[in-house]
């Protein structure tokens, strides 16, 4: 190999990671605890346009009890679900990864459900897998749990 073509391919491959690095949060733990903060207060909100911007366009998400695809229809059943009990929820991120374009985060859900007036707390793990660029993810997959409810709910 030439020493010039040589040296091209070793400063090309050498300042590679150093600016990829750069496009990445420093702590992705804080950075996915501010976008599920950002997730929950869009719900909380019922600002749904706000809501459905937080997934891909192929994004599939496997709940408990429905799974849906596209973030039209994800959006769609978790807008029915809070009209119909009133719920508010938050999340918190208990592990989060990033590896180049993808990244991923372990959360523990509350959700505060009143259905018919009587207020029930309810609990859950999700793990998501995020697409990214730069810093901006979008969910691509989710799969969430729900613990088991309290004997007395309705």
């Amino acid at each position: 190999m030439k020493p010039t073509l040589t040296a091209v391919f070793v400063t090309v491959f050498a300042f590679t990671p150093i600016a990829y690095a750069q496009t990445e949060p420093t702590d992705v733990k804080a950075h996915f605890q501010n976008q599920a903060r950002q997730f929950t207060e869009a719900f909380n909100r019922r600002d749904w346009s706000a809501f459905e911007k937080n997934y891909t366009e192929d994004a599939i998400i496997f709940e408990t009890h429905w799974t849906a695809k596209g973030p039209q229809a994800i959006t769609l059943n978790y807008r029915n679900g809070a009209e119909k009990a009133d719920v508010t929820i938050s999340i918190t991120v208990n592990e989060a990864w990033r590896l180049g374009d993808t990244a991923w985060s372990a959360n523990t859900w509350k959700a505060l459900v009143r259905p018919k007036g009587k207020e029930v707390a309810l609990t859950g793990h999700s793990l998501a897998v995020f697409q990214c660029h730069a810093d901006q993810c979008l969910i691509a997959r989710e799969a969430a749990t729900q613990d088991p409810m309290p004997p007395d709910t309705p």
